[in-house]
């Protein structure tokens, strides 16, 4: 007999199992609603019934005998009153308790849900830390065996091969795929760029320096605080991903490299253009207040 369907289906559903807890969990909670407003109309039936046999037990208490006396001690008319009330009160159990019982199962249903992306969101970014680790290590041997120069070279795929010799590619020609997802292009178009390289080698270092200072302040510093500074639109990824005491070089490197224009280009020195590949740490949140 082949199981290997059944193995099949219940991975499946294991895979989607937050999605189905958060959606059984708000389908639950909206029940436990609609029951509990069912049960606050006949709220009302129980409170006048209680009301009548408290109005009952009053009347008792002032009954007395032919000679005076109370027919009901105290003790007796307090046993009455609290009979009613735990009464009323089994009532209001019994009209809401489904309602309690399914809202409490549907939130739980929910925080688990909650609970099991939290865990995997955690597994994920340990994997992409220990990813980007390894990527920089491997790099920075094998800048160490090539030099510097011909690593990023080969990283960015900024050169070809054209016989005997190795040309410079046109920069419109650089496939952006070869580039990390955190790097970027400072060039013509960015707000902050100028048709002057020194501006634009003294705008970059500042800026390095400026994130520098402001992660040894803070002891950590997201991708989007540097993309916004530098004039680039925050992204998702920048939201999350940065730098954190204690973890990768422990210092903001913007990665400046200028890409050389090819003679098809055209371009003279005013108009460089510069890649930015920033050594981001990891994930910030699951680095901050871990033991370094």
């Amino acid at each position: 007999m082949n199981l290997q369907p059944v193995y099949t289906a219940l991975f499946k559903l294991k895979t989607v199992s937050p999605t189905v807890l958060t959606v059984v969990g708000i389908a639950g909670v909206v029940t436990a609603t609609v029951m509990a407003c069912r049960a606050t109309l006949k709220v009302k039936d129980v409170i006048e019934e209680a009301n009548l046999s408290l109005d009952i037990v009053e009347e008792d208490k002032q009954l007395t005998t032919s000679k005076g006396g109370y027919v009901f001690s105290q003790s007796e008319i307090s046993r009455q009153k609290a009979k009613v009330i735990l009464h009323t009160a089994w009532d209001l159990t019994v009209l809401y308790g489904p309602a309690v019982v399914v809202g409490v199962v549907s939130i739980g249903a929910i925080a688990g849900g909650h609970g099991i992306l939290l865990k995997r969101n955690a597994a994920l970014a340990g994997a992409l830390t220990l990813t980007e680790k390894a990527f920089d290590n491997y790099r920075k041997a094998v800048a160490k065996e090539i030099g510097e120069v011909r690593e990023k070279e080969i990283r960015y795929d900024t050169t070809e091969d054209r016989g005997d010799t190795v040309a410079v590619k046109n920069i419109a020609e650089i496939d952006p795929s070869k580039r990390r997802p955190y790097a970027r292009m400072f060039e013509h178009g960015n707000p902050n760029w100028e048709r002057n390289s020194d501006y634009n080698h003294m705008f970059l270092t500042a800026q390095q320096e400026y994130a520098n200072q402001k992660f040894q302040r803070q002891g950590w510093l997201l991708l989007n605080d540097v993309l916004h500074a530098l004039g680039f639109e925050k992204t998702s990824t920048g939201a999350v991903v940065g730098w954190a005491k204690g973890h990768g070089d422990d210092f903001v490197d913007f990665g400046v490299y200028e890409l050389e224009a090819s003679p098809e280009d055209h371009l003279n020195a005013s108009e460089q253009t510069y890649l930015l590949d920033f050594n981001v740490a990891g994930v910030v949140y699951t680095m901050i207040g871990e033991d370094t």
